[in-house]
């Protein structure tokens, strides 16, 4: 009866433990997934930045080609 009582208390130990290890794999997991979450939020702000650069350089131009085109202007009216 004793070693009986034994073996179910070995036996509930390492469900415990089954259940813990279970539990600490799904928490490694969910990590896992918050960092590839994290990476995918990194790639979007560089594909937005990416995406701004030519903008500006557009802004540049038409800002030169204005400066050019008052020079123009001016050379013009002389």
């Amino acid at each position: 009866m004793f070693t009986q009582f034994i073996g179910y208390y070995l036996l509930f130990f390492k469900i415990q433990i089954i259940v813990l290890a279970f539990s600490f794999q799904l928490s490694v997991f969910s990590l896992q997934l918050s960092a590839f979450s994290f990476q995918l939020s990194v790639f979007s702000l560089q594909l937005s930045a990416f995406s701004f650069q030519p903008s500006a350089f557009s802004l540049q131009l038409s800002a030169f080609s204005l400066q050019l085109h008052n020079s123009n202007v001016v050379v013009l009216n002389c």
